[in-house]
């Protein structure tokens, strides 16, 4: 049985790029220059040269499937974890390097839920299991299908 759907704290902001697989950069209210944003439960393998980790062809794969996800995007809608006020959840849902920690959707589309179901990423726990346990239930599920099919990392 698939549990409700709950969603957290949202907002619409608009896009501005793709840095990897696993982070877009925005604008949000409070800042007129982009922010970074760590999307959750993700973690794509690396596709830019900034990093320790060195570059992978399945980094590259995410991030050119995530330049195609978001081409001519003009808006994305973020979640944040928990149900507090957006100003409140700006502050509060930060990770390493001060990035908001957030979920995105385009157009209603789960990217988080695409990009594991496609295989780019495995549900990945570093900021804990998804909040929601419908979201939990999603990307279990998304990863689970990928592995039934041998697809991706």
């Amino acid at each position: 049985m698939t549990p409700p759907l709950t969603k957290g704290t949202t907002i619409s902001v608009r896009f501005s790029a793709v840095v990897d697989g696993d982070t877009i950069r925005v604008y949000l209210p409070s800042n007129p220059k982009a922010e970074s944003i760590r999307l959750l439960n993700i973690d794509t393998e690396e596709s830019v040269s900034f990093s320790s980790k060195p570059k992978t062809p399945w980094g590259l794969k995410a991030k050119s499937f995530a330049y195609s996800f978001f081409k001519g995007t003009e808006n994305v809608e973020l979640e944040f974890l928990g149900t507090e006020s957006v100003d409140v959840a700006l502050e509060k849902h930060r990770g390493l390097f001060g990035r908001v920690l957030a979920y995105v959707y385009k157009d209603g589309i789960d990217f988080q839920y695409v990009m594991t179901r496609k295989g780019y990423t495995p549900y990945f726990n570093k900021y804990g299991n998804a909040t929601f346990a419908s979201h939990h239930a999603r990307y279990v599920a998304a990863e689970h299908q990928a592995q039934i099919e041998a697809i991706g990392v």
